[in-house]
């Protein structure tokens, strides 16, 4: 059996194939690509950080975080070619956010930065960096 963390980003990977199955997306260690490969849209699932707490004798509330990054080498850069790109990632954050994903529940979803300007203005390409925030309880055994 896999880590939680490797179990969420799986999860969240699975999600986004069935919502964007035209969007070719896999879970990775990092949210890097080389500039060649974002000729197409591209996304990237990276198991991010795990937490407990305990939250009564025999249950530990754990938070696991999961990266999304959506990345796009861009032609003109104009509102014609980026505002879809920017919808997709309000599309993947409202996928997720307050919603369950199976017994675990996602309390945060962040877009942040929107885009990078680095990137942009570096390497003529769209990165955008979502983080999920999910809740899972866990039974402690004795």
């Amino acid at each position: 059996m896999s880590s939680l963390p490797i179990q969420m980003a799986d999860a969240v990977l699975r999600k986004i194939k069935e919502a964007f199955p035209d969007i070719q997306a896999e879970r990775r260690y990092v949210a890097s690509l080389e500039l060649k490969d974002t000729k197409e849209t591209r996304i990237i699932v990276v198991p991010k950080d795990i937490s407990y707490e305990r939250s009564s004798r025999s249950h530990n509330n754990v938070q696991v975080v999961v990266d999304v990054a959506l990345m796009k080498k861009f032609q003109k850069g104009d509102a014609a070619e980026l505002d879809p790109l920017c919808e997709l990632v309000e599309s993947i954050l409202k996928l997720f956010d307050s919603k369950p994903l199976g017994d675990a529940l996602c309390l945060k979803a962040q877009n942040d930065p929107i885009y990078a300007q680095e990137h942009y203005e570096k390497w003529r390409q769209f990165t955008s960096l979502i983080t999920l925030t999910f809740l899972c309880v866990e039974s402690i055994s004795t």
